[in-house]
């Protein structure tokens, strides 16, 4: 799976820096900007040597703030000054990028400009030029995925009757803004079928049915919740999302042998029973890609005793890295 999603990623950011590249240089009075203008070109023509961690020569192109810094040959840019700015020269000349096809003339004048109107950028940074150092603004560090979940603050909303949870509330702000409100509230024999379907995929018998609806108690919506989160069957349900992500199928799918995979069951069952048992998310992943190494199920299967329990699961779980096609294998046919 993730050999597929590093390839479609590729081909998308490619034809994103192809598209920017043919465009024609920024109009008369409006400057480039580095993040749509000029960060397209340089992944497209220069992000195999001068992108990631170790950047050839030190030089990263993935930001304004360390081209400006530079690398080994130091400052890449002199800032309204490409003429005597080494990234300018070696694209220019045609020294690099060393393999691969060179700028076009339009990508070529287009940071040509760049540079000599004042190499803009949309981020938060504070450059030191004349030292050719960069830092940046505190605020730049406050993305969203790099903080800590807050619980926000549940708003004050009309209609408060209809409120019956924190979820209500931030759900009627938004409706109310657009001068809506919720539906009226669903009779118990539709709510019981909507919560079968979504976390069962089946419909209540019509015994079911008729139990909730006449049960008394207050919270008989939330016992009926927790029971159905109980059952075997609301992993069946949800494991079967996971499953066709990680293209899961009982036989091979390769051209019209399409063999089958006679053990491939047993992850399918794992996915079922790790939804079931709320498998932390971390050891979920973990598992699927190194199972076997995590349970060091080698030390365990030399020895003649049976396999332990967490050693079969880890194996089990490693049934991830063959939901694919493999045509390494001998007996591909």
């Amino acid at each position: 799976m993730s050999k597929r999603f590093i390839l479609v990623s590729s081909i998308l950011l490619l034809a994103t820096a192809s598209l920017a590249a043919e465009e024609k240089p920024t109009g008369k009075g409006i400057a480039p900007v580095f993040e749509k203008d000029i960060l397209p070109i340089l992944t497209a023509k220069c992000s195999k040597c001068h992108f990631g961690m170790k950047p050839k020569g030190g030089l990263d192109l993935q930001r304004r703030a360390t081209i400006v810094r530079g690398g080994q040959n130091g400052p890449a840019i002199r800032i309204s000054a490409a003429e005597t700015s080494l990234l300018f020269e070696v694209l220019s000349s045609d020294r690099m990028p060393l393999q691969g096809p060179k700028l076009t003339r339009d990508e070529k004048g287009l940071i040509r400009t760049w540079i000599n109107e004042g190499a803009k950028t949309d981020a938060k940074e504070v450059l030191e030029v004349s030292e050719a150092k960069a830092s940046y603004d505190p605020s730049e560090y406050d993305y969203w995925s790099f903080l800590p979940p807050q619980r926000p603050a549940v708003p004050t909303v009309a209609q408060a009757d209809r409120i019956s949870n924190p979820i209500d509330a931030f759900l009627m702000q938004k409706l109310q803004e657009k001068q809506l409100s919720f539906s009226q509230r669903a009779e118990r024999a539709t709510l019981i079928r909507r919560l079968y379907l979504d976390l069962l995929g089946l419909l209540p018998t019509p015994a079911e049915v008729a139990a909730f609806v006449a049960d008394p108690a207050p919270d008989a919506y939330e016992q009926l919740v927790d029971r159905l989160l109980a059952s075997p069957r609301y992993g069946e349900r949800w494991g079967r999302h996971w499953l066709d992500v990680a293209g899961y199928s009982d036989s091979a799918g390769v051209l019209s042998a399409d063999q089958d995979r006679q053990l491939i069951w047993r992850y399918r069952d794992y996915v079922i029973r790790a939804i079931n048992k709320d498998l932390p998310y971390d050891q979920f992943v973990s598992q699927q890609l190194a199972g076997d190494e995590l349970s060091d199920y080698w030390k365990h299967f030399q020895s003649s005793e049976a396999l332990p329990t967490e050693v079969v699961e880890g194996l089990a779980a490693t049934g991830f890295l063959r939901t694919g096609p493999d045509s390494s294998r001998p007996d591909f046919n």
